[in-house]
């Protein structure tokens, strides 16, 4: 198993404690419930997503692909809001 998506995971089921676990076993990437773009992947056991109802064709579009660009069109996450502040030293 490379990745994994964490249960429920919001802030009490990520932690800086579960990134460093699920590295400790080999996962190489980690998908929390947090509904946001990923500007980077400097962190990717922490990844946000995208609900199946936040893309076109869901049931709330949240965004969208219009004349080559990515448009938000609703309250999507465009800054992540990480479940803790710092990451480890190992990082």
């Amino acid at each position: 198993m490379e990745a994994c998506s964490y249960p429920y995971g919001g802030p009490g089921a990520v932690s800086l404690e579960v990134e460093q676990a699920a590295r400790a076993v080999g996962l190489l990437f980690g998908f929390t419930m947090e509904r946001a773009f990923n500007r980077s992947l400097d962190r990717p056991l922490i990844l946000a997503r995208a609900d199946t109802n936040d893309v076109g064709g869901g049931k709330a579009p949240q965004f969208a692909y219009q004349n080559g660009e990515f448009v938000v069109t609703g309250r999507f996450g465009l800054r992540r809001q990480h479940h803790f502040s710092e990451p480890p030293a190992d990082v």
